[in-house]
């Protein structure tokens, strides 16, 4: 999950890209999470969209399409969290299977290790000015997560994520990919 901002006290969005077919199968699950951590339990005080965004094409993808409309569903029939946000919207970045390139194996395997939710991230960041990436760990979470989208005194949150596949070869990086 990620943040983007639309306009000064405008809109907000939460942005859950997903990829592959267990981040597919895994949208049930953590949507459903948000009916035992909900995001609030008043409203927020600003317009707060949950954006799905996927890799590839909807249209190559049907089970894709049908887990991003089963969360648009279950927003429409008032599931727990629906009243914390004003829409739930479905994209497809529409990578290519070359393109949507993921090897946990790292950089010093392939160049291109991280294309695909690189790209995924470019594609959100043209489309929807993002900020950073967020986890849900607490109820009411999305107060929180408002009063810090609009925390003048902070440009720049969250810190340097390097997964469990950077140890091994973080020494091996270029500098401008290790700042």
């Amino acid at each position: 999950l990620f943040a983007v901002a639309e306009g000064k006290l405008g809109k907000l969005g939460i942005v859950r890209a997903f990829a592959n077919a267990n981040e597919v199968n895994d949208m049930p699950e953590m949507f459903g999470l948000w009916n035992t951590v909900p995001p609030c339990e008043s409203p927020v005080g600003v317009t707060v969209d949950v954006i799905l965004v996927y890799s590839q094409s909807f249209e190559d993808n049907p089970a894709a399409q049908q887990a991003a409309q089963n969360v648009i569903t279950s927003f429409e029939s008032g599931t727990a969290w629906s009243s914390c946000f004003g829409s739930v919207r479905a994209f497809d970045a529409k990578l290519t299977a070359q393109e949507d390139v993921y090897d946990a194996r790292g950089y010093a395997a392939r160049n291109d290790w991280a294309n695909g939710p690189n790209t995924v991230f470019l594609f959100v960041m043209r489309s929807f000015r993002a900020t950073r990436q967020t986890v849900p760990v607490r109820d009411n979470w999305l107060h929180q997560f408002v009063a810090e989208a609009y925390d003048a005194t902070v440009a720049i949150r969250g810190s340097r994520y390097r997964g469990d596949t950077w140890d091994p070869y973080l020494s091996s990086l270029p500098a401008d990919v290790s700042l």
